[in-house]
């Protein structure tokens, strides 16, 4: 249990009754527009006295830049609003930030056995932060609140769930942090809701085509040869960077995906996430080199030589047909891909990476945050795996998206 400082044994099993999360059980309709109003509940033990909810409303609005922004001021409350540049593709907007508090008590109640259910009506978005001016185009919409309960006197504020286990109400009312979050607009493909997907992590599934496996010392990867191990042995657990956790391959692929698609038909499953298969050095394959081909480790290889002939165009267009196939043979069984873009951050063997190194003045320099000449940002301070730097380069934004519609053809 998770203890609140300076609160006795009875206070605890209170405080653990409080409960509420993002489910359709608290909230309706579970994915608003940005017209409709939002109930949302919260269920507490009969002991609670009183109970409030503290919401905090954003849109960012775009508009061309030639607007009118001193009738966009006058429209606005100071401090209600943040302006800026904003690049999208080729074109370029003025996005204006709107932001507004709210602080709510409930719109009803209920009792069911030895707890109350409360319940907040939310306002509809545009109706708390309309557009400042006509036409505006919606980038982003978030409520986001958290819920304040008062017990014995003392008043705490509720939390969001800890990896499935409601944190316990704290004392401290932080107003900075709204744990819970609703963002009108987005909608669920239907075909996810209720989905059971069966993810792969494709290196440790099944090796259905030996011939494309990684060689013991094929090539150099993160200072060190990688390293090929027999089906059954055991995984290196020594910690980075000391170890070949990264660097050791087992030879699962796609075709062994590929040969195990009744089996995973029979267990009923909707779809198969896959861990990365983006062309990568690493046997995780977070770190892409090449978010236009698949890597033929775990693909084909028609075109056998070195690690270069390993990865040529031959053999990057043949893996590419392979998964081509594997998402035509899991459609036909009802089956659906879904792959890992792993679009926060590429590797460091990217050509935009190589190139923003050599030269400074390179235009792939804006892909990345740089903190001197050869120094980036990187995911956790890992330097395989350089952030990419969105809002700097609308270049980049647009690559992705085509990127996204370019594997989306295929399946």
């Amino acid at each position: 249990m998770i203890e609140v400082p300076g609160q006795d044994s009875e206070m605890l099993y209170k405080l653990s009754e409080v409960f509420t999360d993002t489910s359709p059980q608290f909230i309706n309709p579970y994915q608003p527009s940005f017209l409709d109003p939002i109930e949302v509940s919260i269920r507490v033990p009969a002991e609670v006295t009183e109970v409030n909810l503290i919401a905090e409303y954003e849109v960012a609005y775009a508009y061309p830049l030639d607007i009118n922004l001193e009738e966009v001021k006058s429209k606005l409350p100071e401090g209600q609003y943040q302006i800026e540049n904003y690049p999208r593709g080729r074109e370029e907007y003025k996005l204006i930030r709107v932001q507004e508090k709210l602080s709510l008590d409930p719109s009803r109640e209920k009792s069911f056995k030895d707890y109350k259910y409360y319940y907040f009506l939310l306002p509809p978005l545009l109706k708390v932060v309309p557009p400042p001016l006509e036409r505006p185009r919606v980038i982003s919409s978030e409520i986001r609140y958290f819920f304040s309960v008062i017990i014995s006197g003392k008043r705490f504020k509720v939390d969001a769930t800890v990896i499935g286990y409601p944190a316990l109400p704290q004392l401290a009312l932080e107003e900075k942090v709204f744990p819970f979050r609703i963002v009108p607009g987005f909608r669920t493909p239907e075909w996810v809701k209720g989905a059971v997907l069966y993810q792969i992590f494709p290196d440790r599934f099944y090796n259905g085509d030996p011939s494309n496996d990684p060689r013991d010392g094929e090539y150099i990867y993160d200072g060190k040869p990688i390293v090929k191990r027999s089906w059954n042995d055991l995984p290196d657990v020594t910690p980075y960077p000391e170890g070949n956790r990264t660097r050791e391959f087992f030879g699962g692929d796609l075709k062994g995906v590929m040969d195990k698609l009744d089996y995973l038909h029979q267990l009923g499953i909707s779809g198969i996430y896959l861990n990365p298969i983006f062309l990568s050095p690493s046997n995780h394959k977070y770190d892409t080199q090449d978010y236009e081909h698949v890597d033929p480790h775990l693909g084909k290889i028609v075109v056998d030589g070195d690690y270069k002939d390993r990865i040529s165009a031959r053999n990057l267009m043949a893996s590419d047909e392979l998964l081509t196939k594997l998402a035509i043979e899991a459609k036909k069984r009802g089956i659906r891909l879904v792959l890992d873009g792993v679009f926060n951050h590429c590797g460091s063997r990217h050509r935009w990476l190589r190139e923003a190194l050599e030269n400074p003045n390179s235009p792939y320099r804006r892909f990345f945050n740089w903190k001197s000449e050869k120094e980036y940002d990187s995911w956790w301070g890992v330097k395989t795996l350089p952030k990419l730097y969105y809002e700097n380069a609308p270049e980049l934004d647009e690559y992705i998206i085509q990127i996204g519609k370019l594997w989306l053809g295929r399946g």
